[in-house]
């Protein structure tokens, strides 16, 4: 490996050469990370475990799609909320402007 002498570089290739060691270092972390995941993997797997029993993790749950509006906006149908979440920024202007959420609801 080359040596350099840092007392004779100015500040901005003294710069150029931190950012050049943070980004070597940040890829030789994510490397070693890499490599240790593989080589777990493959221990659980030639020991027959699953490795997202030893990891803790849970199957997703599978989705039952989306849910049926509740509410509509009286003047454009095509503007729905399932009433689920963050009201959208029709419901929301209704709101503000004294209406109630039940004269929205679709019947």
């Amino acid at each position: 490996m080359a040596s350099v002498n840092l007392k004779e570089l100015n500040l901005r290739q003294l710069k150029d050469h931190l950012l050049a060691v943070q980004d070597a270092i940040v890829s030789k972390e994510k490397q070693a990370e890499d490599d240790f995941k593989a080589e777990i993997v493959e221990l659980a797997t030639k020991r027959g475990i699953d490795i997202d029993s030893v990891l803790g993790k849970k199957r997703a749950k599978k989705s039952s799609g989306s849910v049926a509006p509740k509410y509509k906006h009286p003047k454009d149908a095509t503007l729905t909320w399932s009433g689920r979440g963050k009201a959208p920024k029709w419901m929301q202007a209704e709101l503000s402007a004294g209406k109630k959420k039940e004269e929205f609801l679709i019947k």
